[in-house]
């Protein structure tokens, strides 16, 4: 199977402002099983900040909204080391 290429030109018209955004990410890594392995934990957007609010004003009218995105979200992941030949 081949790889499938894509081009998707998007033609933005700027029509008002979005204000600006920021979030508060975190993340820790823990080695276990002697190194052998790997815990992970991360969290995005912990404050709840990732909130987009534009303001779009046109002839005649004007309209604000405020857009929740849902950005926030914990990961937790292992990885293991396997080795083949060695015996436990």
């Amino acid at each position: 199977m081949g790889w499938v290429e894509d081009l998707i030109w998007n033609f933005i018209i700027p029509q008002g402002t979005i204000d600006a955004r920021f979030s508060l990410d975190v993340g820790i890594k823990k080695t276990v099983q002697g190194g052998k392995g790997e815990l992970f934990l991360n969290a995005t957007d912990l404050l709840n900040t990732m909130v987009i609010r534009k303001t779009i004003t046109g002839n005649n009218f004007g309209y604000t909204s405020t857009d929740y995105y849902e950005t926030q979200f914990i990961l937790i992941r292992c990885v293991i080391t396997l080795s083949q030949g060695e015996k436990a």
